[in-house]
């Protein structure tokens, strides 16, 4: 069997780059408890593991009714103010002695994501960043149009089973990003990934693995 090299690094953001989960969780927490009469809020594990964008039918399998623009809303918010995991820059820095494009592919909002990546000086090491993405299998395939690769030459980075399901319908290795959360990784190798790493030290081991 011929080993595959991997050319590019395509990753989401929220819950890979900035440790957004629990404030995301949060605010849909705050949202269901408002309105709850009675019905108990989903755990934030169950969030974890079956939270699926845009998240209308993860509500409506609590017995929650929301409109679309009050979740939309809710979920654009939520992420504004959560910090940049702080291993973050040496993973980019690793990444960049690979000599490797790396590309931020995500949902939430591209002036909100520039900003994060600013304000923690790592912008300048992303080739693109593509936010506002409804379809990131889309987005997935069209970057590596754009980079003249192959699909199976690419790895998208993710911490949630939507996007393992996106890198496994682009068919590019899907990696999964547990922040440490064992159970995570069950949920994740189930929806797809490849490869499953608790850290960014491990993310820059198995990249480094994966590029040579």
């Amino acid at each position: 069997m011929v080993r595959v090299v991997i050319k590019l690094i395509m990753t989401d953001h929220d819950g890979v780059i900035v440790d957004s989960s629990e404030d995301v969780y949060l605010a849909l927490w705050e949202l269901m408890t408002d309105h709850s009469f009675g019905r108990r809020p989903p755990s934030f594990l169950d969030f974890l593991q079956f939270f699926r964008p845009p998240g209308d039918e993860w509500f409506a399998r609590y017995g929650f009714d929301f409109p679309a623009d009050k979740i939309a809303e809710t979920l654009r918010c939520a992420p504004e103010k959560s910090p940049m995991f702080p291993t973050v820059p040496s993973l980019l820095a690793r990444i960049h002695e690979l000599k490797l494009p790396i590309v931020v592919i995500s949902a939430g909002d591209q002036s909100r994501i520039e900003k994060q990546l600013g304000v923690g000086r790592v912008l300048h090491f992303f080739e693109f960043v593509v936010g506002e993405s409804e379809d990131k299998a889309r987005e997935i395939d069209s970057l590596c149009s754009v980079f003249s690769i192959n699909p199976v030459e690419a790895v998208y980075i993710g911490d949630r089973p939507s996007d393992m399901e996106s890198g496994r319908e682009a068919g590019v290795t899907a990696i999964g990003f547990t922040d440490d959360r064992p159970v995570m990784e069950k949920a994740l190798i189930k929806a797809g990934a490849q490869h499953c790493v608790k850290d960014h030290h491990e993310l820059g081991e198995l990249l480094a693995q994966l590029a040579s």
